[in-house]
């Protein structure tokens, strides 16, 4: 199974139909690539510290993360504007990684896999805006519960912010981003503060 198809199969499933895979494993009725899947997961996860290791990011590999490849900037170039990139990733579908093992996926990979998480989709939501020549950057929150989740600030206009929201709804305008924040929630989860923000040059903690 190539590592994408693993990806993908990986994650996307809620968790009653994980209990249901693992009921199936134990009966031995699993599918074949089910029981694949499976079997990886439970090989991945058994060496979640040392992938975890590995997936740690530094400053420099976060602006490195975000900043526009060639694939990155020939998909942004069949956007009129920042709504067409934003509805473009919106479309892609969420998924829900059921590991326990934290990874990112650079733009270009969630562009090939034509899926991706929450952050996932904003890193990549922030790459599009940036190869068009816009001030874009990756903003991760907490949200209420302890949810962590990532959006896009996006500086429309000189003093006008959009608060841009890779998996769902409309804009949100303000005269800062933390103007816009306060209007902000996803899925019934209210904005409770920022934690940090990054784009292809710089990164900055709100911590």
């Amino acid at each position: 199974m190539a590592p994408k198809d693993l990806l993908a199969r990986l994650r996307g499933t809620d968790d009653g139909e994980r209990k249901c895979k693992v009921c199936s494993l134990a009966s031995g009725k699993l599918p074949g690539e089910a029981l694949r899947s499976e079997y990886y997961k439970r090989v991945i996860e058994r060496y979640a510290e040392v992938i975890s290791f590995g997936e740690e990011k530094s400053i420099p590999e976060l602006k490195r993360l975000v900043a526009p490849g060639e694939c990155v900037r020939r998909k942004a170039a069949e956007f009129k504007g920042y709504r067409d990139a934003l509805s473009f990733v919106q479309k892609l579908p969420l998924l829900h990684s059921q590991l326990s093992v934290p990874f990112w996926l650079s733009p270009a990979e969630t562009l090939e896999l034509g899926a991706g998480d929450a952050i996932d989709k904003a890193v990549l939501l922030c790459s599009l805006l940036i190869a068009t020549g816009a001030k874009a950057r990756v903003r991760v929150l907490e949200l209420a519960e302890g949810y962590k989740h990532a959006v896009v600030v996006f500086e429309r206009d000189a003093g006008v912010f959009e608060l841009l929201d890779a998996c769902e709804g409309q804009p949100l305008e303000g005269g800062s981003p933390d103007d816009a924040l306060q209007r902000y929630a996803f899925q019934g989860k209210q904005y409770a503060r920022s934690l940090y923000e990054f784009d292809a040059e710089g990164y900055d903690s709100f911590q």
